[in-house]
């Protein structure tokens, strides 16, 4: 099954029209309960005096859309404020997305919030809010959108930039047999346009996926594509921030082109299955992050953040022998657009068998656990480093490659976190 939601935005550089509110509370049937969707922000300051975001309402099982912001709206104080009555027996789903990123109001200041009523029960709250999804209503548990025994949920965030050149494409494959194909598009794009996509799409439980984005080699028109993208599998977040594609794209002075990006994530993926072997392992790492993070602003109107900024959270893994390349990193938390509480993320690339390197991590940190992987076999050695002369000191380390303790490149699967435990990983892919 695929859900694709496009939501057409209508913007110049100068002009967002704004969020169309339910003037008074609808009164709704008796088999009918009451939804409220909020996008709140304060009267002083903000990301961007209501940064513009989409949402679209919608019920899958029978094609209806019950509400939906089609331009790329600008969310002005006090904030959208969406009343529906809709069927109790249903199953409905709201999805969020912001196109300038995730602002933390904890971090930033001011206030950026979600806040997703059903009833009188509140289902989502968030002050650092990005891209989200929430299915409510009596008939979620009853019906399902994938068959949790069977299958797992992949899902695509997508904010596309404005008059990006419309030869961007994207596809979901197997990465065993590249044969099979659950997903591909294109967003719809015009000049001046932009288009929240959201994509849902059930996959074979146990399975190794490839997922690609990207433009054509000779894409013409194309300057800096940031747009912004998450993606998802069974709730656990693989890959989230903003493109940066490009011909030229250009850090500590130098431009290379980056048109593409590919994703591996999945349960059932060996060193064989996405990586040449001979020259090769399969590196993964997972984590899951804290339920509960202190504000970092006392004047600020809450207690506790709905996400931690990633300049608070370092980890990284050099690519030795990228040196001098665009992306010298195998994996850095500075990809990321932050991260949320409470969830898990995961990461997987294929590395150097033949060099020696380091996964460096913040000692101190916000996370209940962090694992990494080599070839499936889990890494334990730490190296907590504390001394004053230390120029790691506050960073845990551990070995990778070459000179892993125990890692071995015995053929084993890697993925049991992702079946349906939630259990966790991360991912990034750029420069320190």
């Amino acid at each position: 099954m695929k859900i694709v939601l496009n939501l057409l935005s209508l913007l110049s550089s100068l002009f967002f029209p704004f969020f169309t509110t339910n003037a008074e509370t609808p009164v709704c049937a008796d088999d009918e309960e009451i939804f409220q969707l909020r996008l709140i922000t304060t009267d002083d300051f903000s990301s961007w005096d209501g940064a513009p975001a989409s949402y679209r309402v919608f019920t899958e099982s029978i094609n209806e859309v019950h509400a939906e912001c089609t331009t790329n709206c600008r969310n002005d104080y006090p904030g959208a404020d969406i009343q529906l009555c809709l069927p109790r027996d249903r199953c409905h789903t709201v999805g969020v997305g912001r196109a300038l990123g995730r602002w933390i109001s904890c971090f930033n200041g001011g206030t950026e919030e979600l806040l997703v009523k059903w009833g009188s029960k509140t289902i989502r709250s968030s002050n650092a809010y990005f891209f989200d999804r929430v299915d409510f209503g009596d008939g979620c548990e009853a019906n399902p959108v994938c068959d949790v025994e069977k299958e797992v949920e992949f899902e695509f965030f997508f904010d596309r930039d404005l008059g990006n050149p419309d030869s961007f494409s994207w596809s979901l494959t197997d990465a065993v047999t590249n044969e099979i194909v659950y997903l591909e598009g294109q967003p719809y794009n015009k000049p001046a346009n932009n288009t929240f996509t959201y994509e849902r799409v059930c996959i074979p439980r146990i399975s190794c996926l490839e997922f690609y984005m990207g433009y054509l080699t000779n894409t013409t028109g194309l300057g800096y594509d940031d747009s912004s993208y998450s993606i998802r599998l069974d709730g656990v977040i693989y890959s989230e921030g903003n493109l940066r594609m490009g011909p030229h794209v250009g850090f500590f002075g130098g431009s290379q082109a980056n048109l593409n990006k590919t994703v591996i994530l999945g349960n059932n993926c060996t060193v064989e299955s996405v990586c040449n072997s001979a020259d090769e392992d399969l590196f993964a790492m997972e984590f899951t992050t804290a339920a509960e993070v202190e504000c970092s602003s006392p004047s600020n109107d809450f207690n506790f953040s709905s996400a931690i900024s990633s300049q608070d959270f370092p980890f990284w893994m050099k690519n030795d022998a990228g040196t001098g390349t665009l992306f010298p990193n195998y994996v850095w938390s500075g990809d990321f657009e932050d991260f949320e509480v409470s969830q898990s993320y995961a990461f997987m690339s294929c590395i150097a068998n033949d060099k020696c390197t380091e996964f460096y991590f913040g000692t101190e940190n916000s996370v209940v656990s962090y694992k990494i992987f080599q070839n499936g076999k889990e890494l334990t050695q730490r190296v907590v480093h504390s001394d004053e002369d230390d120029p790691s000191k506050g960073l845990t380390t551990t070995n990778v490659g070459v000179c892993a303790s125990g890692a071995g490149t015995s053929s084993l699967m890697y993925g049991r976190f992702v079946a349906s435990t939630f259990t966790i990983l991360a991912l990034l892919n750029m420069f320190w």
